[in-house]
């Protein structure tokens, strides 16, 4: 059975950093797994990740929750909602192609909006699941 996790990771990464719809809102690519010190915002964090065996008796696989953190200090939910709906139109009941595995499919099972505690930031988790099964 292989284990995925870094490959799914670069395909997150190159489909976000790749869309120019996104880029569009967020700008210079802001697609981060560890935030550089004084980064402006809008920003998008590949970040959690649990991988879980689904594995039958013939075939191995795994599924994988994965969250997209987005942050905005944009007054009012508009920026970060748009960021939320492109992420979500990007990856919910997607297909994806992995070295190894025959089947990933992705799709977002839940999408949570916040206000800081500072009470200017927004912050935006889309949790994904992604299940690979390998060839």
């Amino acid at each position: 059975m292989g284990y995925h996790s870094f490959d799914l990771q670069s395909i997150i990464y190159s489909t976000l950093n790749g869309d120019s719809t996104l880029d569009g809102i967020v700008g210079n690519n802001k697609i981060f797994d560890n935030v550089p010190q004084d980064t402006s915002y809008p920003y998008v964090i590949i970040s959690n990740e649990t991988a879980t065996n689904t594995g039958t008796k013939s075939l191995d696989g795994n599924e994988y929750s994965i969250d997209l953190e987005v942050y905005s200090q944009y007054r009012g939910k508009k920026e970060i909602k748009e960021i939320m709906e492109r992420i979500y139109n990007l990856f919910h009941d997607q297909n994806f192609t992995v070295s190894g595995a025959d089947m990933v499919v992705s799709q977002v099972r839940n999408v949570i909006t916040l206000v800081e505690s500072d009470g200017i930031t927004r912050h935006g988790v889309i949790s994904l699941s992604v299940i690979v099964y390998d060839s």
